[in-house]
């Protein structure tokens, strides 16, 4: 009687001493769970960037059959062997068919499909079952056939599963290992909250509008493939609830327009909606839309919604995008009319909603004006359309932003009051003051030197009063914020004004 499982070993060697492989056999194949510890022989040139790597190494378990069932029974205790092993693992099932030689050789690669199958098997059956007394088909077919039933052959087999870098391999089989199962989560509380109140702030701290609700009767429990521990990891009688460290649940825009037809101002903004929603009663549920500049509580039902705009630290957006904000909430201030929202996230459809107006005071008049001169500077620089300004810019440099639109924009007549220094300031002759003016904006500091012409009179004390219609923009400056600026440079530009007008006005050099 020929004992088919030592023939299919010994093809197996020879087949290795054909490709250049080296066969390990095992001497305890029920235990280990592997027939066969494969060593290949280094695949790399020893160049610099890929010295470092070493030779491909595998276990195989060898089954020999003369049937065409395509499916065998495996042990789940050698399953477990093979799953867990940091190296690669495969099965090599040859059929026979009653003959001395191989007809077809199948490699079935103990991958994420089996390691999930064999490790939710275990899950399942529990800690107290012997593992060596239960089994798990492994099935194959003609996705796992070698072309040919040769070493060769099963030798590129194996390199097309593990690839070049052996411990890379090791590494994602190691990532794959502790994260099967937890695919929904490593753990599951239970608790219990008392009272409507409680039950209210427990949804709000779940989309991160509380900071924490009193709860009883805490119990946690790690799980795995949907299957909860029998024994918590915590059990408490009472605490609080937290929850610090929300993950958006989908990321988008909300959209803020004066009526439907109305184009609006995009603002990015994070949802968050909480898990309890479909657990409570309609008027309970919430949901949350977080941006940089506004916080807004809403009920997906029926869209009451509770608002509070904020300018938080370091928060910045372009300038439109500021300006239509302070916009909207000079409207909603105002109590004149409704304001529409929409929410665009991905993965939900679109949603409609209102805003009230508060009957509050705006407090924004000047900075919404110190953005509408922003604008203008930022066109007026060619600074593009990505130019972000912060609440505290605007704060700070309001007054400069409006100096400087004004003085770029003067129309008409007006007069500049002045004093001289030295005794060569000739009062006769037409004068022509020279300016410098700069204001930091979106990550610049921008700058102009600027010429006022006209005639001069004298006032009291020695001061002069220039009237004029003549304003030119000599030269404009950009420099990026925190450059040290070129003081020889910039000297140059200034002389090199004066020089234009040396030769017929009385020029002079102003400190802005």
């Amino acid at each position: 009687m020929r004992d088919l499982g030592r023939l299919g070993e010994s093809i197996f060697s020879a087949w290795c001493a054909d490709a250049g492989l080296i066969p390990n056999d095992s001497s305890a194949a029920d235990v280990t769970g592997w027939d066969f510890y494969v060593e290949f022989p280094f695949s790399s040139s020893g160049g610099p960037m890929d010295l470092h790597r070493g030779p491909c190494e595998c276990k195989v378990q060898v089954k020999s059959t003369d049937k065409r069932k395509r499916s065998l029974a495996i042990k789940l205790s050698n399953l477990r062997r093979l799953v867990t092993a940091p190296m690669p693992a495969f099965f090599l099932f040859l059929e026979f068919d009653g003959g001395s030689g191989v007809e077809r050789a199948y490699l079935v690669h103990v991958g994420e499909d089996i390691i999930s199958r064999v490790l939710k098997r275990i899950r399942e059956l529990g800690e107290r079952v012997a593992l060596n007394k239960k089994t798990m088909t492994i099935s194959y077919g003609e996705a796992e056939q070698l072309p040919v039933a040769s070493g060769n052959a099963l030798r590129e087999k194996i390199v097309e599963y593990v690839g070049e870098d052996l411990a890379k391999y090791v590494s994602d089989k190691s990532d794959l290992l502790s994260s099967a199962g937890f695919e929904d989560g490593c753990a599951q509380m239970r608790f219990t909250t008392e009272g409507a109140q409680n039950l209210q702030d427990l949804i709000d701290v779940s989309i991160g509008a509380k900071e924490s609700v009193p709860v009883s009767s805490v119990k946690g429990f790690y799980r795995r493939f949907g299957i909860e521990d029998e024994n918590p990891f915590l059990s408490l009688k009472d605490g609080r609830m937290e929850m610090p460290s929300l993950s958006p649940t989908a990321v988008g825009v909300i959209r803020f327009k004066e009526d439907v037809f109305s184009v609006g101002a995009d603002f990015p903004a994070r949802l968050y909606v909480s898990p309890f929603n479909s657990s409570v009663p309609r008027e309970m549920a919430r949901m949350r839309v977080e941006s940089d500049f506004f916080d807004i509580c809403l009920n997906p039902y029926t869209s009451a919604a509770v608002y509070n705009f904020s300018f938080g630290a370091g928060a910045s957006a372009g300038l439109k995008q500021f300006r239509d904000l302070l916009i909207f909430v000079g409207l909603i201030a105002s109590a004149r009319k409704k304001l529409n929202c929409e929410l665009e996230f991905e993965g939900y459809p679109l949603l409609e909603f209102t805003l009230k107006g508060s009957k509050g005071e705006f407090v924004y008049e000047k900075e919404l004006e110190a953005l509408e001169c922003a604008m203008r500077l930022a066109s007026f620089f060619d600074l593009g359309s990505d130019v972000k300004i912060s609440l505290e810019e605007l704060v700070k440099y309001a007054d400069v932003l409006h100096y400087m639109d004004r003085a770029l924009n003067l129309k008409g007549a007006f007069r500049v009051e002045f004093g001289v220094e030295g005794d060569d300031f000739d009062s006769s002759m037409p004068v022509a003051c020279v300016v410098m003016i700069s204001v930091p904006l979106g990550g610049n500091v921008l700058g102009a030197i600027i010429s006022v012409k006209g005639n001069v009179l004298e006032s009291e004390g020695g001061r002069y009063t220039l009237l004029s219609t003549d304003v030119e923009v000599e030269k404009k400056l950009v420099t990026p914020t925190g450059r040290d600026i070129q003081k020889d440079a910039l000297r140059g530009v200034l002389d090199s004004v004066a020089e234009k007008y040396s030769s017929t006005f009385s020029v002079v050099m102003m400190e802005a």
